[in-house]
């Protein structure tokens, strides 16, 4: 028999708690410190851009924190994100026209500039023009990431005409994306699966198999929102502000989340809540193009 801990996870508990006091993104953002501090870096980072020599860039976007209103300083500082798309990367010269980086790593080029009496750091990413072609190369993460991005800068609206091809495909690509996402959650808590662990006596992978069905029950949440997936270290936080959510989200969340590793009977509870309360509501709001 496999031995088993009677303890329930340390690190859902942890978890448990971080939902209960939570601020969402849209709370935190409302905050008349915090949205004081996000008018500031997005006016020093508009007065930036402009100053900017603009030869061989096609386009400039604000993303990331700053431009979700969730920016923090923490004490390790923290960044402006913006994607510099340009018009030829073989020639483009990053040190002339930002400056010699602090930071020179992959795809990003990260500078410090004091503006009006504002130290602010940026990361540029560092990009080629992005036509639908190259878009559909990304990831769903960095998908996420550009749809949600202000234009700062966009000579002759080439980037504005790409964004209209693209958002014309989300819709079969998100289509594509739930439809797969949602058989995958079936297979995890299939009757097939289950048999499986229960006939080797191990709740543990039960559980597992249930949380791994959660993260995706929040990818499908997503899509019919009509959003591709936020990368994984965040998804779940920025789930909390979709527009459709199942009644009472944030509590039903924190009881699945509450589990007691070693526990059939725990496993039995967090799949009842979740097929009633997460899986139903998915059935019932299925993705239609």
């Amino acid at each position: 028999m496999l031995y088993r801990r009677n303890a329930s996870c340390t690190l859902d508990k942890d978890l448990i708690k971080g939902i209960e006091n939570m601020k969402t993104r849209t709370q935190f953002a409302s905050e008349p410190e915090q949205h004081e501090l996000i008018e500031n870096l997005k006016t020093a980072t508009k007065k930036y851009v402009s100053q900017l020599d603009k030869e061989g860039i096609q386009t400039i976007l604000l993303n990331g924190s700053i431009k979700r209103g969730d920016f923090c300083t923490q004490h390790l500082g923290g960044y402006v994100d913006l994607v510099v798309m340009v018009k030829d990367e073989k020639i483009f010269n990053w040190k002339k026209t930002f400056g010699e980086a602090e930071e020179e790593f992959y795809i990003y080029h990260c500078v410090r500039k004091e503006i009006d009496g504002l130290k602010v750091g940026f990361q540029i990413e560092k990009r080629p023009f992005e036509t639908l072609d190259y878009f559909e190369t990304l990831d769903e993460n960095r998908r996420w990431a550009h749809l949600e991005s202000e234009i700062l800068y966009n000579e002759d609206d080439l980037f504005v005409k790409e964004l209209e091809k693209i958002n014309a495909l989300k819709g079969k690509n998100l289509c594509h994306y739930f439809k797969g996402t949602l058989n995958y959650i079936e297979s995890l808590i299939s009757n097939y699966k289950k048999q499986k662990f229960y006939g080797r006596d191990c709740p543990q992978q039960l559980h597992e198999n249930l949380n791994v069905a959660i993260k995706n029950a929040i990818k499908c949440l997503y899509y019919i929102n009509g959003q591709y997936m936020a990368p994984e270290d965040r998804a779940l936080y920025y789930s909390f502000d979709l527009e459709k959510l199942p009644s009472k989200y944030e509590k039903i969340m924190e009881d699945l989340y509450r589990q007691e590793i070693d526990s059939y009977k725990d496993y039995k509870r967090r799949e009842f809540i979740f097929k009633k309360q997460i899986l139903d509501f998915i059935y019932k709001n299925n993705f239609v193009m």
